[in-house]
């Protein structure tokens, strides 16, 4: 075998390639291009429905706010900060009304309004019609929501003479307002006296036809069961002077669904019945049913925490003829406390003298 062959020999004076007759074109360089602001996008138009519900949506903010503010607000204060008096308050304060009468609009009056309260009782005055008595009248808050349309007579009636005045001059102020609107004014009559004294019946037209004379068709009541010592007598009352197909509406307030807010109001109720002589801590229902008046409608308003109570009722004669001895018996021990105690002064008098 012969041994491998070497490689030849590089030249040492190669001659170098010839260039070649065009060039390779090379990529060119990207050129920026000038950037242009893109325009702002209009913002979509809303639907007038959407507007409306954005308006009712901020609304309902701000009434849910005054509302805090002017219902639970008080009502933490009175909770978890109650007063006391260094005296007993009786259970019949309703004298109270003399002295808080020409200041009750602007502080008990304010505040119904600020919590739906005036609302609540414009819808049930509204329901009245025929020859209507309103009991526990005051100074007459319900006089301008009456529709006169439907109302033949309207009776007020309250035992506070300060404030059946202050419920006349409102009467004639919207008496002055008809007249200027050429509006009809309605048939209004003031009384003051207790709704457990004689009450007259109402004013009728010559050519009406009387189906109960003594009767009126609807008797309408707001925050009185409060402001009296026997609130099962007073609607008793109530029944026998409405027809036995008439209507009594009432607004009260008393007991709420939950304990603890009842609670409450048993603390600050003596200094509430001083001041405006109402005791908002009573048991509405159970007095309510104790009537002997038959139920319609019983509502309360779950914004107040249920201590507000609208109630329609009607005369049950039956019932009416049960439960009134145990309503009269009820009456009798208390008359004979005061009469002994009168006839006690009387004595103690005399014997100062003789």
């Amino acid at each position: 075998m012969g041994a491998k062959s070497s490689p030849p020999p590089r030249k040492q004076n190669a001659v170098p390639p010839k260039p070649l007759p065009f060039a390779p074109r090379s990529k060119p360089k990207p050129v920026p291009r000038p950037t242009v602001a893109s325009p702002a996008r209009a913002a979509p138009e809303l639907s007038k429905n959407a507007q409306k519900f954005r308006r009712f949506g901020l609304w309902g903010a701000l009434a849910c706010a005054a509302f805090g503010g002017a219902y639970m607000v008080p009502l933490a204060v009175s909770m978890f900060n109650p007063e006391s008096l260094p005296y007993p308050v009786p259970e019949d304060a309703s004298d109270r009304y003399d002295r808080t009468a020409k200041t009750y609009d602007e502080t008990v009056g304010a505040s119904e309004k600020s919590i739906g309260v005036d609302r609540l009782r414009r819808k049930l005055v509204g329901q009245a019609e025929g020859h209507v008595l309103e009991v526990s009248a005051g100074t007459g808050p319900s006089l301008a929501h009456y529709n006169f349309k439907k109302v033949r007579s309207l009776t007020l009636l309250d035992q506070s003479a300060p404030m059946v005045e202050i419920a006349r001059q409102k009467w004639n102020e919207l008496k002055q307002r008809d007249e200027v609107a050429g509006r009809k004014s309605g048939n209004v009559e003031f009384r003051v006296q207790s709704a457990f004294d004689p009450i007259e019946e109402p004013k009728h037209e010559k050519d009406e036809k009387v189906e109960e004379p003594g009767k009126f068709d609807t008797v309408v009541q707001a925050h009185g069961l409060c402001s009296t010592a026997q609130p099962e007598r007073l609607l008793h009352r109530l029944g026998q002077v409405v027809t036995r197909d008439g209507k009594i509406l009432l607004l009260e307030h008393g007991y709420s669904y939950f304990g603890w807010l009842n609670l409450s109001l048993d603390r600050n109720a003596p200094v509430r019945a001083d001041k405006y002589g109402c005791w908002w801590n009573k048991d509405i229902g159970a007095i309510v049913r104790n009537s002997g008046l038959e139920i319609v409608k019983i509502s309360r308003p779950w914004y107040h925490l249920g201590t507000t109570w609208w109630i329609e009722l009607r005369r049950n004669v039956e019932a009416e003829q049960e439960q009134r001895p145990r309503i009269e018996a009820e009456v009798q021990p208390k008359e004979r406390v005061a009469a002994m105690a009168q006839q006690q002064e009387a004595g103690q008098k005399r014997g100062w003298l003789w």
